[in-house]
Formats: C-alpha cells, sequence, structure tokens
C-alpha cells in the first residue's frame, strides 16, 4: 500500500512541481517555513506567525518493521528508489 500511494505521489510532483509542497516530518518539527512556502505557491494570505498545530509527541524517524528482512531484492529496490524520490522532491530549498 505505502508503495502504490507513494509511487503515485513521485508521478503527480514530477507532473506538477510548481504546485506542489512536499515536506518531511523532520522538517516540520525544524520550524520548516512551511506557511511562508504554502502563501507564495499559491498566492494565500495565511498567518505566517501562527503556530503549527504539530504535537512533539508525534514525531518518530524509526519504523516498527525492517522492511529490508521481509521484501524480495526487487521490492526492495523499488521502495527505495521512491523513498529517495521523495526525499529529493523534500530537499527542495523552499522548505530549507
Amino acid at each position: 500500500m505505502w508503495l502504490a500511494y507513494n509511487s503515485r505521489l513521485v508521478s503527480f510532483i514530477k507532473s506538477n512541481r510548481e504546485q506542489c509542497l512536499l515536506v518531511t516530518q523532520k522538517a516540520l518539527f525544524n520550524g520548516a517555513p512551511v506557511l511562508s512556502s504554502l502563501n507564495k505557491l499559491g498566492n494565500f494570505n495565511l498567518d505566517e506567525s501562527a503556530p503549527l498545530p504539530l504535537a512533539r509527541s508525534l514525531i518518530n524517524d524509526k519504523a516498527s518493521l525492517n522492511v529490508s528482512f521481509v521484501t524480495e531484492p526487487s521490492l526492495r529496490k523499488e521502495l527505495d528508489d521512491t523513498w529517495k524520490a521523495l526525499i529529493e522532491f523534500a530537499d527542495d530549498e523552499s522548505v530549507s
């Protein structure tokens, strides 16, 4: 399910890059200027001084299961490639 969803997300971002903002969980909790980026991206007028409604207790950088032990090598490569593509899109300087 993760692979199907995120593969489509990568395809959508590739086709609509100028309309997309992909932000990692870590960037959110490290204070990425998400509201500012959204204002620029969508010509919104969001209050950039508003705190993001995120609880630090929700951050989790660990997976509950290491998928490298349970996947075929070809599936593992597809998972890794999709993950890398998502991270590359999220590393856009607009949220750095």
